[in-house]
């Protein structure tokens, strides 16, 4: 379905960059249904933002990193969804 001009103009912009929070050690897990937990995995902690059909990597310090992740940025490798 297309969208009206003036609608696509009123869409609020995604942030340039979100600062992330860091994860901290423990000794146990929180007990309770409101907490959501993350196994951390060797690797790079990343955010991706996708505008226009274009997408920006930024490192957890806010640097652009997109070059670094070029086949990835341009779509040459797909990702399944949910993942």
């Amino acid at each position: 379905m297309a969208r009206r001009k003036q609608d696509i103009e009123r869409t609020p912009r995604a942030p340039a960059f979100v600062p992330i929070q860091f994860p901290r050690l423990v000794k146990r897990v929180p007990a309770g249904s409101e907490w959501l937990h993350e196994i951390k995995f060797d690797g790079y902690r990343m955010q991706v933002h996708v505008e226009g059909g274009r997408a920006t990597f930024y490192t957890r310090n806010s640097l652009d990193w997109t070059a670094q992740f070029r086949a990835l940025a341009r779509g040459d490798l797909k990702m399944d969804e949910g993942r």
